[in-house]
């Protein structure tokens, strides 16, 4: 009974977590592995039950693997992109602090996918992911307040020097009189 329900839950999480895709093949095998297993207890067959849910218990975990594997890898592949854009858009620079934390997920992920340890890997370059982003909105930010500190002090630069002309022309006027 045991078997039969590790061989449910592995089927469950595969399907909850929608893993199924990265390794059809194996999850339609494992199912009708697992279908036979059934069939076989129904039928008082104990040791065919037990060897066709062993089966089925050794497929789903190869889909999940396959799953994990591929997952993490996408969840990999997308915070490299943003970690590139970000280091395109100068947000190592810009926003240090915010990338540099990217960083450390990202290194904390590798070690972890290292490792297969899978959803803990996966969670890191979300997190990674989003940091850099993150990082590339701050910058954005902050290039357009420093544009918009640079447009004013252009304005005051040019209503000074609008000024000092009114004064030099006050102050020839007046010399003249």
């Amino acid at each position: 009974m045991l078997l039969a329900a590790n061989v449910y839950l592995t089927r469950e999480e595969i399907i909850n977590r929608n893993f199924v895709r990265f390794d059809r093949d194996n999850f339609i095998v494992a199912d009708d592995m697992a279908f036979t297993a059934i069939d076989e207890f129904e039928d008082d067959n104990i040791e065919a039950a037990r060897f066709f849910a062993q089966e089925a218990s050794l497929r789903y975990n190869v889909v999940l693997l396959n799953g994990w594997n591929s997952y993490v890898r996408n969840r990999r592949l997308s915070a490299s992109v943003e970690r590139e854009l970000a280091v395109i858009e100068r947000a190592d620079i810009a926003s240090r602090e915010t990338f540099r934390e990217g960083d450390v997920h990202m290194s904390q992920a590798e070690r972890l996918f290292a490792a297969e340890s899978f959803h803990d890997s996966s969670l890191n370059f979300i997190e990674a992911e989003a940091l850099f982003a993150i990082s590339r909105i701050e910058t954005r930010e902050r290039r357009l307040r420093a544009e918009e500190a640079i447009r004013m002090a252009e304005e005051a630069i040019e209503q000074s020097n609008e000024a000092a002309i009114e004064a030099e022309r006050v102050i020839e006027g007046g010399s003249l009189r």
